[in-house]
């Protein structure tokens, strides 16, 4: 009876405060918390972290640990493999040379780097000389016909620099006549080097001057010391065949990053490591029009060049990600009809090859990021995205 009585009173108290924080926040945590822990019940993820951010405040933050064998507990110095979530960095520090009037995006590739001068396009007649030049625009676009070609994580191993890289992608075709057509690739990858080339400094240097410090993302890096390297969470590997932890993250020749200090490649497509608080800066950057801590990183317009309609969907190749277009190197949210969520028309983000997420709302002020470390046949994307909106008690859109 006591029991009974005790249970009551618990469950009494714990609608009263959750009552009050859903009423305070606008967002209902049991839903987000939820919805985290069955990722682990049924086999999609392992430990997890969600930050959801509205008007400038943080207004869910959780960490859910797995405690299976084999994975870690995910803390606040955990690192995260974010993978092609690398992409939109990039492009923002392609935009900071493009406001500081020293890298125009409508001018050939190959006034940066030569040996782009004349690449060869697959074609019906077979492999030809292509007619057009890569452009800089191209690259952030996925219009150039770059694509990640079998031996690109090995040439990226082998390789002494970015500069190394460019001439062994060089030799190989463009799916297509650039400009003529989308194919998602390592566009990002050259556009590193471009940014040596422009700025003077390695594009690792460039990155950490321009956003990485004034940003506050001190756990962001290419490379990792072998100390840091015991904080990165361990690959859930699910499939018919496997299931359980992979502690280095290789699962073969198509993932091949040791982030080791020796690793010479910085890649601006997908080499990335970062922290949920380090990523939740750079969305809070981009949710606020440029401005973070009243530092100006970008200008309003150049934040409003990103959902600049390029090319029309699918993004990358997911086509159970329904109603969107393909902006300046992200996805955009087009007709959110299509698919049985509440998010707006507008939303664009990105995501990373080992299941990581980010999505920036810019008409409620609203952000989310997902971290993990997952490969499954899951369709993150969209459950994280719907999850979120179905979470907020007074929907913002």
């Amino acid at each position: 009876m006591k029991r009974d009585i005790f249970s009551v009173l618990f469950f009494s108290l714990t609608t009263i405060l959750y009552s009050q924080t859903s009423k305070k926040t606008g967002i209902s945590r049991a839903h987000l918390q939820e919805f985290q822990k069955n990722l682990i019940i049924n086999g999609e993820t392992g430990g997890n972290v969600i930050v959801v951010s509205k008007n400038g405040e943080v207004v869910y933050k959780h960490i859910e640990n797995s405690n299976k064998i084999g994975d870690k507990t995910i803390t606040d110095q955990t690192l995260f493999p974010i993978w092609s979530m690398t992409k939109p960095i990039t492009t923002v520090a392609a935009l900071i040379l493009k406001e500081k009037n020293l890298l125009d995006f409508d001018v050939p590739v190959s006034k940066y780097i030569p040996i782009f001068k004349n690449l060869m396009c697959k074609s019906k007649e077979g492999i030809v000389p292509c007619k057009n030049e890569i452009k800089i625009i191209d690259l952030i676009t996925h219009l150039s016909g770059l694509s990640y070609y079998k031996d690109f994580m090995l040439d990226g191993m082998r390789a002494k620099s970015l500069e190394d890289l460019m001439d062994d992608i060089a030799e190989h075709p463009l799916e297509f006549e650039p400009g003529e057509s989308y194919f998602y690739g390592l566009g990002h990858d050259v556009l590193g080097r471009v940014i040596e080339v422009v700025s003077g400094v390695s594009f690792q240097a460039f990155m950490q001057n321009y956003i990485f410090e004034p940003l506050e993302m001190n756990n962001t890096k290419f490379f990792l010391t072998s100390k840091e390297k015991e904080l990165m969470l361990p690959l859930f590997v699910k499939n018919e065949e496997i299931e359980g932890f992979n502690e280095t993250g290789i699962t073969g020749i198509n993932d091949i990053i040791t982030y080791d200090m020796e690793f010479k490649v910085a890649y601006g497509s997908q080499g990335l490591i970062s922290t949920p608080k380090d990523f939740s800066n750079f969305c809070s950057m981009l949710v606020n029009r440029g401005e973070f801590k009243n530092k100006r990183i970008l200008s309003a317009q150049s934040i409003s060049e990103l959902i600049v309609r390029y090319a029309d969907g699918p993004h990358s190749s997911d086509s159970d990600f329904l109603g969107v277009y393909n902006g300046l190197g992200v996805y955009v949210l087009d007709n959110p009809s299509l698919m049985d969520f509440k998010a707006p028309k507008g939303l664009f983000g990105h995501g990373g090859y080992q299941s990581t997420e980010f999505f920036i709302d810019p008409k409620n002020d609203i952000y989310g990021v997902f971290l993990n470390r997952s490969l499954t046949d899951y369709n993150h994307r969209f459950y994280f995205i719907k999850a979120v909106y179905d979470a907020f008690t007074n929907q913002p859109y």
